[in-house]
């Protein structure tokens, strides 16, 4: 379960540690970074393990971010090339109005999107600005029964994981209530934990212990109002009142309630009754296992 006192420490010192690392990060361009060190075992099992009709989709959450998109785009085409998976990729993109984004909502709407295609019964959910910069650093491999983090923290389903259609339908998807920064993911897993859905974590690498994985911190007007001035964490001192997301997390998942009460939040909240509005869908660089919506929530 989500523990706050280990989101908390050390905001800034992980910050200031990601400013540093990140000046060692080049833009690939299609080249690999290749480092012995770093192969897994598992590479010596990937022809037989991935054959020629392993099926993925990939949902990729947006909103401004068009650099990352065609940096994790360009590397996901060789690595997945590389790891013998067929792919379809959904990118979904909240518009520009006076909404705050809704990460979890517009995955919801990504995978009833999906629906319409039957590609695959297997998805990656996928942050756009985790990009992996190998190809053997994240083995893709899924076994179509349990949930896999791939890349993220222990107290989160979030970054890059992987689940099965069943179990995201079952867990009613994420909720549609997170609007801004954060705990949408932390609200996931909570969710995942009720329904006592195995989460496998045994490749899973922890969030920024690799710089083979591009992924910068980036502080936005709207996490600043979060940290405390004094400390330079979350959670902490008078900013923590302002922090609506922790607190709707907080009063259904740190609380003791009812078992029925955290069922019928997550029955009556999440993928059955997500609303939205298409403006825009269009084939992202013209490649048909690419689509790209754009949609109004």
């Amino acid at each position: 379960m989500f523990n706050t006192s280990q989101m908390g420490a050390g905001i800034s010192s992980i910050f200031e540690k990601m400013v540093d690392e990140s000046l060692t990060l080049e833009p690939l361009n299609e080249k690999f970074i290749w480092e012995e060190g770093i192969k897994h075992q598992w590479e010596k099992q990937l022809q037989f393990q991935n054959p020629k009709d392993r099926k993925l989709n990939f949902i990729i959450p947006i909103r401004d971010r068009e650099k990352d998109l065609e940096h994790l785009i360009s590397n996901l085409k060789i690595i997945l090339k590389y790891q013998k998976i067929q792919y379809r990729i959904y990118i979904i993109e909240q518009s520009f109005n006076q909404k705050l984004f809704n990460k979890g909502k517009i995955i919801n709407a990504a995978f009833k999107e999906s629906l319409k295609d039957n590609f695959s019964k297997g998805y990656v959910i996928h942050d756009v600005d985790n990009i992996p910069l190998t190809k053997n650093i994240i083995n893709y491999y899924y076994n179509d029964i349990d949930l896999k983090g791939y890349y993220g923290n222990d107290w989160y389903l979030g970054c890059i994981f992987y689940i099965p259609k069943n179990l995201f339908e079952q867990a009613n998807g994420f909720s549609n209530l997170y609007w801004g920064w954060g705990f949408e993911d932390s609200d996931f897993q909570g969710r995942c934990e009720y329904l006592k859905f195995p989460i496998n974590r045994e490749q899973m690498i922890r969030r920024r212990k690799t710089n083979l994985i591009k992924d910068i911190e980036t502080i936005s007007e709207e996490k600043k109002l979060y940290i405390d001035p004094v400390s330079g964490n979350y959670f902490q001192g008078e900013n923590l009142k302002k922090m609506f997301n922790y607190h709707r997390y907080a009063s259904l998942w740190l609380k003791h309630r009812d078992q029925s009460y955290i069922l019928n939040s997550i029955n009556n909240d999440g993928l059955r009754n997500c609303e939205y509005k298409i403006t825009k869908q269009y084939l992202y660089q013209s490649d048909k296992n690419i689509i790209r919506t754009v949609i109004d929530i």
